[in-house]
């Protein structure tokens, strides 16, 4: 089976629609960041995209959000390897 994972992925409807529909693409998987507050999901238009900047802009120095996974540590290290747990039992290999 072949994955696309995407985490917290600032792609618009069109592009969201087009890798659902890829038929080299069999499963699509969307990490939802929102309970930890991220702003951005697949879908969004460009224009709810462009309103979420400065939220990001924010999150980006907290490490928080959108760039939940994105720090550097032990605290990160155990987010990266839940995630990566999480992926494993949604069959990503």
């Amino acid at each position: 089976m072949d994955n696309l994972v995407l985490v917290g992925s600032p792609i618009n409807r069109d592009l969201y629609d087009a890798v659902k529909s890829h038929p080299n693409i069999k499963n699509v998987i969307d990490i939802d960041l929102s309970p930890v507050g991220d702003p951005i999901k697949p879908g969004m238009t460009d224009w709810e995209m462009t309103q979420k900047f400065p939220r990001l802009v924010s999150q980006m120095w907290g490490k928080t959000g959108h760039f939940y996974y994105s720090g550097e540590g032990p605290e990160f290290d155990a987010r990266r390897d839940e995630l990566a747990r999480d992926l494993v039992a949604r069959g990503v290999r």
